[in-house]
C-alpha cells in the first residue's frame, strides 16, 4: 500500500491507544493496543488507521500530559481566594 505523505513523517515514533482493546497486525507481528500508550512508528498506526481501525496517536502520552497540568487554586476557590488568609481585610469603622 502507497500513503501519499512525507516520508520521515511516518518514520516518527508516537504513542499509539485504542478506546477498545484490539489485538492488530503488521509485518507478522501481533500489538495489542489499549488505553495504556504503546509506542510505535507513526506509518504503522496510520496504516491501521487507513484500514478503519480506531486508533488514535499522541506525541505525548496522555498520563503525562495530565501529569503536567497544574491545579490553579484561583479557579479552585471562586477567583481570588486562592489564599484567604492573605485576604485583604476591610478597616474596622471608627469610633467601633
Amino acid at each position: 500500500m502507497s500513503y501519499n505523505v512525507d516520508p520521515k513523517w511516518l518514520e516518527e515514533e508516537v504513542y499509539v491507544t485504542a478506546q477498545d482493546p484490539v489485538t492488530l497486525r503488521f509485518g507478522g507481528i501481533d500489538y495489542e493496543i489499549n488505553g495504556k500508550p504503546t509506542m510505535l512508528k507513526r506509518g504503522v498506526a496510520y496504516h491501521w488507521q487507513q484500514q478503519g481501525h480506531d486508533v488514535q496517536t499522541s506525541d505525548v502520552p496522555q498520563s503525562e500530559i495530565e501529569a503536567r497540568i497544574v491545579s490553579n487554586p484561583l479557579e479552585e476557590n471562586d477567583r481570588g481566594e486562592a489564599f484567604p488568609g492573605l485576604k485583604k481585610r476591610g478597616r474596622p469603622a471608627k469610633g467601633a
